[in-house]
This record gives C-alpha cells, structure tokens and sequence, in this order.
C-alpha cells in the first residue's frame, strides 16, 4: 500500500525517474502509466514490465498522430484490436 501511495504522489509530480525507487512492479506499472497518460508520452509504457499493463498504457496514450502502424507494436492481440479501433475513432476514419 505505502508503494501505490508513493507512486501516485511521484505520479502527480509528472517525475517518470521517481518511478524507478518504487519497489513493487504494479505500483511501479501505475507511476509510468499515470505519467505518460497526462504527457501522452509513449515512450514510458516501454518502462513497463507487465505486457497488459504496458497496452493499457499505450492505448491511454494513443492521439489523432498515432499511426495504425503503431498498433502493431502492442503486445496482445487484444491490445492491437483496441488500438486500431481507437486509432480510427480518432483519425474519423
């Protein structure tokens, strides 16, 4: 608890480097997660352990420049599928 407590505070703080003193993988997951959500920086998810996880952060970042090329990249099918649908709501495509 006191881990998912920290990460959401070093989340706030917009910090991905503080993300590294957590000890536990999913408050860690959490940290980058939170942080490239709100800077819609891609390039955090790849911090992350967990294959879910990490396509839950792609998809939370995914924008109007977010290429259906990109989906490709995801980890599950799921998370390719997803993508390119939000890929497509975006693009009004």
């Amino acid at each position: 608890m006191k881990a998912i407590c920290y990460g959401t505070i070093t989340a706030e703080q917009s910090d991905p480097t503080k993300c590294e003193n957590l000890s536990e993988d999913k408050a860690k997951n959490t940290c980058y997660s939170d942080i490239a959500y709100k800077s819609k920086d891609k390039t955090l998810c790849d911090k992350i352990s967990d294959p879910l996880d990490k396509d839950g952060c792609s998809l939370r970042t995914i924008s109007i420049n977010t290429t259906p090329q990109e989906c490709s990249l995801f980890s599950t099918e799921n998370g390719r599928d997803q993508c390119y649908v939000l890929v497509a709501q975006e693009s009004k495509d």
